[in-house]
């Protein structure tokens, strides 16, 4: 009987591993769409061992970034407590700032 109620735990923390997310909006953000018509974009970026992404490159073509998002799917999350943390995939999806025109 121990055995399963432990089995049964393990397995409601492990399906509920992936509900959290984190979203950053700038103030009177106006997204503007990209040339195929979407307004989001994504990106996966690959953490090892605790590392950090510092962002060298322009996302959104010299524009500014209105919204980001942050949201590990469930096989990020596998990936993740299987390699005892050692690889993280994460998915970043943002959406790009109208540029002011003035």
């Amino acid at each position: 009987m121990r055995p399963q109620i432990t089995f049964l735990l393990l397995c409601f923390l492990f399906l509920f591993s992936s509900c959290y997310s984190l979203k950053v909006t700038t103030r009177d953000a106006v997204p503007v769409s990209t040339v195929d018509g979407e307004v989001e974009r994504s990106k996966t970026i690959h953490l090892f061992l605790g590392t950090e992404k510092i962002w060298d490159e322009d996302l959104c073509d010299g524009g500014a970034l209105a919204e980001v998002r942050i949201e590990p799917n469930f096989l990020q999350s596998l990936a993740n407590v299987i390699t005892l943390g050692i690889w993280k995939p994460i998915t970043i999806k943002y959406k790009c700032n109208e540029p002011c025109n003035n």
